[in-house]
């Protein structure tokens, strides 16, 4: 038996469904001998039961104890990063808290065993970065890609034939000035094919929602729900506004996976993630070149069919969780 304690600070959100709790609690399916329990807390008396200490985005100081509690009883410690924190925007709403815990960050990241990160542009950030400047000493850590994936064991990826003509974004407030690099295009497209719906799953965005006539917005909500919700609402285009930053580019690609599992053709930018088959590119803030590409996906079905199926059939082979999960039975076994 292999026990794998899980320590996540929002169990119940997006990052734990696709990085944690969600993917690990489907090893068993693969290996019957990988048990995993979630903790609350870290103590000795816990620790004591386990083989393996999984952290996602570990940078609260409780956290970074706990990994030297597991360091100094022979634990193995496994962190995982979704997103490159050192490079969060001043807009972005969490900027000031990981400020002050970005050396939460640093530190796990030295004292891991093995570290998983969801795209190349993150593990070559990290995979080298000495922060401590006065340092000469070469850094090389044990860093491995392990991508988000479609979780097939909850919802099967199966191919879609109709959908409905709406547009769909989703995102949480840290979107805003990625919103903004396109809400002018938004606009003027809406304008122009009234008869077409947008959805907008989060808060706050009335920026963009007051210049559309035929919208819906739904506030942000768990990732279960927003999965029936797309899946009942089955769009025909899934839009990803992004700015052009190092940040976006460390980003995963989740949002063409949500799209593709429900029939829809995904309109993304030109930055590393979204350069996959099927994904529409447009020139990353360019608002004109935004339009052209929805206007171009709104007039032609064969447009939007053609690269759906591209799309599905690249996910279906390359990024389902049952297939992804073999790369962390691997980094797994390779602990022990």
């Amino acid at each position: 038996m292999i026990k794998i304690s899980i320590c996540d600070t929002a169990p119940e959100g997006a990052c734990s469904y696709y990085r944690s709790i969600g993917p690990l609690s489907q090893l068993r399916k693969i290996n019957p001998d990988i048990q995993v329990e979630y903790l609350n807390n870290v103590s000795w008396p816990i620790l004591s039961n386990t083989d393996i200490l999984y952290l996602e985005r570990p940078v609260e100081n409780n956290l970074i104890k706990s990994i030297e509690m597991a360091r100094q009883m022979g634990i193995k410690v496994w962190v995982d990063f979704d997103d490159c924190l050192h490079e969060i925007p001043k807009d972005n709403p969490s900027y000031d808290y990981f400020k002050l815990k970005i050396s939460g960050m640093e530190r796990s990241l030295d004292l891991a065993d093995v570290i998983t990160m969801s795209t190349p542009a993150m593990k070559q950030y990290y995979e080298t970065k000495n922060f401590n400047k006065d340092s000469k000493e070469e850094i090389k850590r044990n860093i491995h890609i392990v991508e988000n994936a479609h979780n097939d064991y909850l919802y099967p990826f199966n191919h879609i034939e109709k959908t409905v003509d709406f547009i769909n974004w989703r995102g949480s407030a840290t979107h805003r000035q990625d919103l903004l690099s396109c809400v002018r295009a938004m606009h003027d497209v809406a304008m122009q094919f009234p008869q077409w719906g947008w959805t907008f799953v989060g808060n706050d965005i009335w920026f963009v929602t007051d210049g559309i006539k035929n919208h819906f917005n739904l506030k942000e909500t768990d990732v279960i729900s927003y999965n029936q919700f797309i899946r009942e609402l089955m769009p025909a285009i899934q839009i990803v506004p992004l700015l052009n930053t190092l940040f976006t580019h460390a980003k995963s690609n989740i949002a063409w996976l949500e799209g593709t599992w429900v029939g829809a053709a995904t309109l993304a930018p030109d930055i590393p993630e979204f350069l996959r088959p099927g994904v529409i590119n447009y020139k990353a803030e360019d608002n004109d070149n935004f339009a052209y590409y929805l206007e171009k996906m709104i007039k032609s079905t064969s447009f939007r069919k053609e690269n759906y199926e591209i799309s599905f059939e690249y996910i279906r082979k390359n990024l389902l969780l049952s297939q992804i999960n073999k790369k962390r039975i691997e980094i797994l076994e390779g602990l022990l």
